[in-house]
């Protein structure tokens, strides 16, 4: 076979960071499904639940803040291996773990990975856009919408029957197997400045989606 035309390379990255952007929905929508858990797991009350939920929205803050820079030095197939790969870790570590000291670092790593792969990826859309010279922003927001019904969705029907850590293995490795799935496709522009911010579509989602999780488990 030949190698791939740039437009070709573009397709194949469309259809890349439309999985991303599933995968990452459905690990946010399984998140707010699950937000109640830590309750009766570290006997907690609901105002340190939303004091773990602030560290893990400081993580992903601070991690936009960088991203664009990280971007700017090492492409966006890199930046999404690393953080798509640091979310699946960070959150298959949170079920191992009982104390409460150490979720908060793993809650800010864990906000931090998903804050860099939400602007990681968007950032990689622009390039697909680029490549393929035609919109696709909209439709990528469509299917982590879609990623989200389904991961609020089957949240608790994977915990019922599996247990927690089942769940999170599961969901961990289901990320990792999206994302080997969608490396060799991501698409590579030429790299221009990105924002430290992350690049939102018109409509009502501004900002991050991260930061609409309001959960963590």
């Amino acid at each position: 076979m030949g190698k791939p035309t740039p437009l070709s390379g573009a397709q194949q990255g469309r259809c890349a960071v439309a999985t991303l952007f599933f995968a990452n929905g459905f690990f946010d929508g399984l998140l707010g499904s699950t937000n109640s858990r830590p309750l009766p797991r570290f006997q907690i009350s609901e105002s340190t639940l939303g004091l773990l939920i602030l560290a893990l929205g400081l993580g992903a803050v601070a991690a936009m803040a960088l991203t664009g820079r990280i971007i700017g030095h090492f492409g966006t197939p890199i930046s999404l291996l690393v953080f798509t790969t640091a979310m699946a870790f960070g959150f298959g570590l949170i079920v191992l773990l009982g104390s409460l000291c150490a979720l908060v670092p793993v809650l800010v790593f864990l906000g931090a990975s998903i804050g860099g792969m939400d602007v990681a990826m968007n950032a990689n859309a622009v390039e697909v856009e680029r490549g393929l010279k035609r919109a696709i922003m909209s439709s990528s927001h469509g299917f982590w919408s879609l990623g989200g019904f389904l991961g609020s969705a089957f949240g608790g029907f994977l915990l019922t029957p599996f247990g927690a850590m089942v769940q999170e293995l599961l969901v961990s490795l289901f990320v990792l197997l999206v994302f080997t799935f969608a490396k060799s496709r991501i698409y590579q522009g030429q790299v221009a400045a990105v924002p430290a911010t992350p690049i939102t579509t018109e409509g009502p989602a501004k900002g991050p989606h991260s930061l609409g999780l309001a959960a963590y488990i």
